[in-house]
């Protein structure tokens, strides 16, 4: 499972809520990026679905860090087609009718998939009058933009990974908000799995979203000493069987700031609302409490009776009527 990485020595803490902040106000800077640069945008192919009333556009846009963001737009049939090249810039740049605004929402994939996972949710979106992105994580793209994955064997690699995908989020928001049809008091961010984890992160650094939903996503990225969840309890054995203690240790130095307790915690104003599933053989229970107890106001959390897949409609319901709640997104009528 690539969902998330989870190291740490046994017993390893913080050293406290001062020492937290001044972690948090550090971590901060690794995520700045030039976010008044062109875009720069390619679209390689545009699928209409006209059962839906809306289309999706193949597009990618240059990261902050490294190489291209491959990712799927999906809109509305009547909204603006992307304007190509530069035509975009993240300063603000309009593109297509602004007499229409759209609430904007950011998608992020589980460890073992790809843009491709909430393409069904957001068409549903889109006949709602939503305008989504939904992005490769920077190992889930194609050559010659494929990124390292998380591997505790490099941290210097899976470090910048991960401050890579939180700036490529970012700038995702840029191209939504650079439309110029998008309503910026009505964005959302829906991440499962290492989605939800990363989400954690991008709830305490990005705050131009007003909403996060956080699916199944674990509180830390350095903790072995989690258990009550299968798989993760036998991926945290077999990482202490087969690293040596100072391997474990590089790994913790590298990779702890960027934890997502240490940033969810500075969520507020924006609202959370974090799903988990009482049969998740990744995320135990113990975890995911404290997770939601690590984010700030106001949040709420929901249990479904399901797997870490999380194939539960109960849930699409959900975030449905939350989004209709958080950014005045009505639900589809069927």
């Amino acid at each position: 499972m690539r969902s998330v990485l989870l190291a740490a020595l046994l017993g390893f803490s913080l050293a406290g809520a001062a020492a937290c902040e001044s972690e948090y106000e550090r971590a901060l800077a690794l995520f700045a990026y030039d976010r008044a640069g062109p875009l720069d945008v390619e679209v390689s192919r545009i699928d209409t679905l006209a059962v839906y009333g809306a289309r999706i556009e193949h597009l990618s846009y240059p990261s902050p860090v490294a190489g291209r963001v491959t990712a799927l737009l999906v809109l509305p049939a009547g909204a603006a087609p992307t304007p190509a090249g530069e035509k975009l810039a993240g300063g603000g740049a309009v593109g297509g009718d602004t007499t229409r605004k759209y609430a904007g929402i950011v998608f992020l994939h589980w460890g073992q998939g790809d843009q491709s996972e909430f393409v069904s949710e957001a068409l549903q979106y889109a006949r709602s009058g939503g305008i989504s992105i939904l992005l490769d994580a920077p190992w889930a793209r194609p050559e010659p933009w494929t990124q390292p994955g998380e591997s505790y064997s490099d941290p210097a690699a899976t470090r910048q990974m991960y401050i890579q995908n939180i700036k490529d989020l970012r700038r995702g928001v840029d191209l939504l908000l650079a439309r110029g049809d998008i309503d910026a008091r009505r964005l959302a961010y829906i991440g499962h799995s290492f989605g939800a984890t990363q989400g954690g992160v991008l709830a305490g650094v990005e705050k131009r979203i007003a909403t996060f939903i956080l699916i199944a996503g674990l509180p830390s990225l350095v903790d072995f000493s989690a258990t009550g969840a299968r798989k993760l309890e036998e991926l945290n054995k077999s990482v202490l069987q087969y690293l040596s203690k100072d391997q474990v240790d590089k790994y913790v130095a590298a990779i702890s700031p960027l934890t997502p307790t240490n940033f969810v915690g500075h969520s507020s104003p924006s609202s959370v609302l974090m799903q988990f599933a009482t049969y998740d053989s990744w995320i135990p229970r113990q975890s995911a409490e404290r997770f939601f107890a690590a984010a700030g106001e106001p949040k709420q959390i929901k249990w479904y009776v399901t797997s870490h897949e999380f194939n539960d409609p109960q849930a699409l319901a959900d975030r449905a009527r939350w989004l209709e709640r958080e950014i005045g997104l009505r639900p589809p009528p069927d």
